[in-house]
């Protein structure tokens, strides 16, 4: 417990966390799930052979069958990639917006200008997608309307 802040009459608090992360980063696994990456694992997936399956008696036969096909199938159209996060990033932080981010700022760096406001209207579309950028109806709790009625 410490003083009063101001002119408070409530005591001030000091919350320290048990542990200090600074940019902690963690690494995970997800599929590389383009649109056309799609459209050729489901045109893989009506190619092979399927009347072994048919022709085994054991349902853990057929399983195992139908699991190397599918596994290997979308292992090789759809390939795993790494992504990097920061502690600090919001849920709707994408590698796609993160990587608009960068490039944005490259072009700040450079001077281009041109780039800068394609690429600010670009991230500004993305963003807009988002469903947490979507406007809830209600201007006085909604950022995004608040943005729009600056003077």
């Amino acid at each position: 417990m410490f003083s009063p802040v101001g002119f408070s009459d409530h005591n001030s608090v000091l919350i320290k966390p048990l542990k200090r992360c600074m940019n902690c980063r963690s690494t995970r696994m997800v599929r590389h799930t383009r649109s056309p990456n799609r459209k050729l694992v489901s045109e893989a997936l009506s190619s092979p052979n399927w009347s072994p399956v048919y022709k085994m008696c054991s349902c853990n036969d057929k399983f195992h069958y139908f699991s190397f096909i599918v596994n290997g199938i979308v292992d090789q159209y759809l390939p795993m990639k790494r992504i990097k996060s920061d502690s600090s990033d919001k849920p709707w932080v994408t590698t796609e917006i993160k990587r608009l981010i960068s490039k944005r700022q490259a072009a700040w760096n450079s001077g281009n200008n041109t780039m800068l406001r394609f690429l600010l209207d670009s991230s500004v579309r993305t963003l807009s997608k988002k469903e947490s950028f979507r406007c809830c109806g209600n201007p006085p709790m909604c950022l995004l309307c608040q943005n729009r009625h600056l003077p």
